[in-house]
C-alpha cells in the first residue's frame, strides 16, 4: 500500500503540470472566441424584437429547443459579446468538473473506496480534458455559443442530474433540482433528449428486474422513486416541446428518415466515425485515460472488483457502449435523413472518453506493475508535451483570426456608413483553429451571410469569393 501511494504522489506533479496546460489553453481559447453563424442572428433578433418576442418568435416558427433557445437569446441579448463567450466557456467547464466531481466522490463512497479530493480533483480535470480533445468538432461543441447551450451544456446538466438521482436524499430541494435538470435537458436538443428518455427507460427497467432483495438495499430504493419521476416527466415534457407550433414547422423543412433508413443510418454513421473521426483522435485519448490506471491499481481489495474488470464484464461494457452509441445516433439520423451534425456527437464523445477510462482502471487492476508505472509517466509527459504544442500554435492561430474578424466588421461597418449599396467582395478569414468560424460562403443567400448582414444593420451585401471557398473553416 505504500509502496502504490508513493507512485501516486510521484504522479502528482505530472498530473498538475497536465491539467495546467489544458486550462490555460482553454482559457486563452476563451479570450479570443467570437460569435458565428447563428449567434448572429439570435442576437440581431433580441436587439430589434426584444428578448421575450424573440423567444416567443423561436416558439412559434423554428424551435424545439426552448430552453436552450430561452438562455441563448437572453444572454446574447442582455451581456456584452465578451461576457458571453468567457461566461459560457468557464461556467460549462467549471459546471462539467463539480459534477465528475461529485458523481466520483458518489460512487467512491458506495464502493467502499478511499478516494481523497485531492485525486477525485486531479482525475475529474483530466477526465475533461480528454473529453475536450475527442469532440468530433471542438469548434462546435465548445466554443459556438448556439450550439453549448443546446448539446454541451445538456450533457453537463444530464450529469448534474444524476448528481441528485445519487445524492441519496429525497427531500423537496432535491426533487427540485432533478426536475430543473431535465426540463432543461428535454429542451435543449432534440436528438440527446429522445436519447435520455431512452437511457430513463432502461435504467427504470433495469432496477425493476432486479431481484427484489437488491431493490430493497437503501440506495435502490431511494434512486427508484426518483427515477420513476424523471422519467415521466421527462416523457411528460418530450411531448409537449414535440407539440410546439415551432417543432412542427421546423420538422417540415427537414425529410424524416423511413422506418429502414433509421435502422441502418447510425450504424453507417458509426462506420464514418470509427474510420475517418477517431483515428485522428485515438492517441490522445489512450494518452489521457491511461493515467487512470492509476486508481484501478488501487481497487485490488475491492469485493466488487473482479466482478467488475473481467473479461467478461470488459467484453459486455465494450458491446454496451456501441449499442448506446448506436441508439444515441438513432434521433438525428430520423430527423434529417442523414448523420446528424458534428455538434449532436457530443454524447457519442463523452461515452468514448468513458470507455477508455474504464479500460485503463481495468488495465491497473490487472496489469498494475512497473512497467505500466512507467507508462503513466510516459502518457503524462507526452499529452503535456503536446497540450504546449497546442497552446503554442494557438497563440499564433487564435489572435489572428479574431484581428480578421474585428477588421472585416469594421470595414463592412464603415462602407455601411458611407451608404454603400452595392455587393462587397471580402478577404477570406484565416484559418480558425478550434474555434467555428464564422466565415461567409459566396453565395449573398447563404444563411452566415443573411445573418451578418442582419447582424451589423448593412444595406448592403457580402460575400466572399467563390476561389477563396476551398479555404474556408
Amino acid at each position: 500500500m505504500e509502496s502504490a501511494r508513493k507512485k501516486g504522489n510521484r504522479l502528482v506533479p505530472f498530473l498538475v503540470l497536465n491539467n495546467f496546460l489544458f486550462v490555460s489553453l482553454y482559457c486563452f481559447l476563451l479570450l479570443f472566441n467570437r460569435y458565428a453563424a447563428d449567434d448572429y442572428f439570435e442576437l440581431w433578433s433580441s436587439q430589434t424584437r426584444g428578448v421575450r418576442n424573440t423567444m416567443l418568435y423561436f416558439f412559434q416558427n423554428w424551435t424545439s429547443k426552448p430552453s436552450a433557445i430561452t438562455l441563448s437569446v437572453f444572454s446574447l441579448g442582455k451581456f456584452p459579446e465578451h461576457t458571453v463567450l468567457i461566461g459560457t466557456g468557464l461556467g460549462v467547464y467549471i459546471f462539467l468538473l463539480t459534477a465528475l466531481f461529485l458523481l466520483c466522490k458518489r460512487a467512491a463512497i458506495s464502493a467502499s473506496i478511499n478516494l481523497t479530493n485531492k485525486w477525485n480533483a486531479l482525475f475529474s480535470m483530466q477526465f475533461c480534458c480528454a473529453f475536450f480533445f475527442t469532440s468530433v468538432s471542438i469548434g462546435e461543441t465548445w466554443f459556438w455559443v448556439c450550439s453549448v447551450h443546446a448539446y454541451l451544456l445538456s450533457l453537463v446538466i444530464f450529469l448534474w442530474g444524476l448528481v441528485f438521482l445519487f445524492n441519496g436524499k429525497k427531500n423537496s430541494a432535491t426533487y427540485l433540482g432533478l426536475s430543473l435538470c431535465f426540463i432543461y435537458v428535454m429542451g435543449a436538443a432534440e436528438s440527446f433528449a429522445v436519447f435520455v428518455v431512452f437511457l430513463c427507460l432502461l435504467a427504470l427497467l433495469a432496477v425493476l428486474l432486479i431481484p427484489e432483495k437488491i431493490r430493497q438495499l437503501a440506495e435502490v430504493k431511494h434512486i427508484l422513486p426518483k427515477l420513476t419521476a424523471i422519467t415521466l416527466l421527462s416523457i411528460t415534457c418530450l411531448l409537449v416541446i414535440s407539440n410546439l407550433p415551432g417543432t412542427r414547422i421546423r420538422k417540415n423543412f427537414l425529410q424524416q428518415a423511413g422506418f429502414f433508413q433509421t435502422l441502418y443510418l447510425p450504424a453507417r454513421t458509426m462506420l464514418y466515425l470509427a474510420l475517418k473521426k477517431l483515428p485522428a483522435r485515438l492517441l490522445l485519448l489512450i494518452l489521457f485515460a491511461l493515467p487512470f490506471s492509476l486508481p484501478g491499481s488501487r481497487l485490488k481489495n475491492s469485493p466488487f472488483a473482479e466482478n467488475l474488470f473481467g473479461t467478461k464484464s470488459i467484453f459486455a461494457t465494450v458491446c454496451l457502449t456501441g449499442v448506446l452509441i448506436y441508439f444515441s445516433l438513432m434521433p438525428a439520423c430520423y430527423l434529417m435523413a442523414d448523420r446528424g451534425p458534428e455538434r449532436s456527437f457530443t454524447v457519442i464523445s463523452f461515452m468514448l472518453v468513458l470507455l477508455f477510462v474504464y479500460l485503463a482502471f481495468a488495465l491497473g487492476y490487472k496489469k498494475e506493475g512497473l512497467l505500466l508505472a512507467r507508462l503513466r509517466t510516459a502518457s503524462l509527459l507526452c499529452s503535456s508535451a503536446v497540450l504546449l504544442v497546442y497552446f503554442v500554435q494557438q497563440t499564433q492561430i487564435a489572435p489572428a483570426y479574431s484581428k480578421a474578424l474585428s477588421s472585416r466588421i469594421a470595414s463592412v461597418t464603415e462602407e455601411n456608413k458611407k451608404g454603400r449599396t452595392t455587393v462587397m467582395d471580402l478577404p477570406p478569414l484565416p484559418p480558425s483553429g478550434y474555434y467555428y468560424s464564422a466565415e461567409l460562403s459566396s453565395d449573398t443567400t447563404f444563411y452566415n451571410n443573411l445573418f451578418f448582414k442582419r447582424r451589423f444593420g448593412l444595406k448592403f451585401n457580402c460575400r466572399v469569393p467563390k476561389s477563396n471557398d476551398e479555404g474556408k473553416n
